[in-house]
């Protein structure tokens, strides 16, 4: 990959430097595709919990409680994606630029964004992952028929999208973390003032 030539015209950003700006867009375009499918398989997993949840003797209370439960989860957890995203997606042009808050901004950002995102696919991973339905719901027949019907209610594509998106989040966002914050990144930085003006 070749050096590239910041907005500023003031010297080329370092190939590290690059690197790191291209992953951040990669890696926001994947936090804009898991929001856009925890909003499409959320609504799709809500209508057949809805369908399929009357059959297990829960009363509408219950299942009500239940789906407004899971809607407060997808679409608030998607609004976060979205808005971690969106901010990160800003910070591409700064630090590109050489501005040194912006990659301060972006460490954190990112950081904080991998460690979610390492956090959940860990516990997707996990053998015996644990069963928030169960520890905020109770464990009485009604509640694991309940926990049943809302994990066969869950579209497949989007548990493989969400997935292979965070994963490729999570990896590009370490990396954008560590090419930072090496020798080539730091010294661009450091040659610049803290608005990126000469």
């Amino acid at each position: 990959m070749t050096n590239s030539e910041p907005a500023s015209g003031r010297g080329p950003a370092p190939t590290v430097v690059s690197a790191a700006t291209w992953l951040m867009v990669v890696g926001v375009a994947a936090g804009l595709g898991t929001a856009i499918i925890s909003v499409i398989g959320g609504r799709e997993l809500i209508d057949e919990f809805s369908r399929r949840a009357p059959a297990t003797g829960a009363t509408p209370a219950l299942i009500s409680e239940t789906i407004s439960g899971m809607r407060l989860g997808f679409y608030g957890g998607a609004g976060l994606t979205l808005a971690f995203a969106v901010a990160i997606g800003l910070l591409v042009v700064p630090v590109r630029r050489g501005i040194r808050p912006a990659r301060t901004a972006t460490w954190i950002l990112v950081g904080v964004s991998a460690c979610c995102g390492g956090l959940g696919l860990v516990t997707t991973f996990q053998r015996n992952p644990p069963n928030l339905y169960q520890l905020q719901y109770g464990t009485g027949p009604t509640e694991e028929a309940l926990n049943r019907v809302l994990a066969d209610s869950v579209p497949g594509w989007s548990a493989v999208g969400s997935v292979v998106l965070s994963l490729v989040q999570v990896l590009a966002f370490v990396a954008v973390v560590v090419l930072l914050a090496l020798p080539a990144s730091h010294e661009f930085f450091r040659r610049r003032p803290l608005d990126g003006t000469t």
